[in-house]
């Protein structure tokens, strides 16, 4: 069975810092507190998912990873569906093209013309643009709304297949864009398992706050305790 709580005692931060007590100022010192802390906290995942005796055997970073996708699937599992509505909008994927030249009136006389559907994206990129993606016409990747940069995924929503927007101004560019499809978000086998890779991130950063709190806890200098006598009168 596994064990998805992993916390019916002390927290995961105070059973790590008890367990490395004497070294935690020296790893700080080091700069590598952080790296270990996230390294045992998987470790806890894979111990939770295979047991003391073939976690020992099996603590590769394969197998670090395989264990928490388990532990994740087993954390979420009734609730995926209802996480995935909560976010979907972070999974919808954009298929476009853009267009980027240094000069703003250049810029507005490319974008005049596929407007008026006189030229082509790939067409004006091979002949006037100034960045990588000249070299395939301005066809960018599918990429989710989460992973383009905000300016341009706030137009990219308001436009529809085939529509042309900009200039966009992105130093050191002035940006044309065009939206060539929108697939929605579908919860099949491979967004499931970006959806709990999401959700183990999210709660292994979770755990990173709280160890940053205790840490500072432990910085703060103990307060110095004061007794009263009481008054007389």
């Amino acid at each position: 069975m596994v064990d998805f709580d992993l916390e019916p005692g002390p927290s995961l931060v105070q059973r790590f810092l008890s367990e490395w007590q004497g070294q935690v100022p020296a790893l700080r010192q080091a700069g590598v507190l952080q790296s270990l802390w996230r390294w045992w906290l998987r470790r806890q995942l894979l111990l939770a998912v295979r047991g003391e005796t073939e976690a020992v055997a099996e603590e590769s970073g394969e197998a670090l990873d395989q264990a928490c996708l388990v532990w994740a699937e087993q954390r979420w599992a009734e609730q995926l569906e209802r996480e995935f509505l909560a976010r979907q909008h972070n999974y919808h994927r954009i298929r476009f093209s853009q267009l980027r030249v240094e000069s703003k009136d250049l810029a507005q006389e490319l974008g005049f013309q596929l407007r008026e559907r006189e030229t082509d994206f790939p067409e004006l990129n091979f002949r006037f643009g100034q960045a990588p993606e000249r070299k395939r016409g301005g066809l960018m990747p599918d990429l989710p709304l989460s992973a383009i940069a905000p300016p341009m995924a706030k137009v990219l929503q308001r436009l529809q297949p085939g529509e042309v927007a900009g200039p966009l101004r992105l130093p050191p560019y002035f940006l044309l864009l065009r939206l060539d499809a929108f697939i929605p978000a579908v919860l099949d086998e491979g967004l499931s398992r970006q959806l709990l890779q999401d959700l183990l991130e999210e709660w292994l950063q979770g755990h990173d706050a709280q160890l940053q709190a205790a840490l500072q806890a432990l910085d703060q200098p103990a307060a110095s305790s004061v007794v009263l006598s009481p008054a007389h009168t």
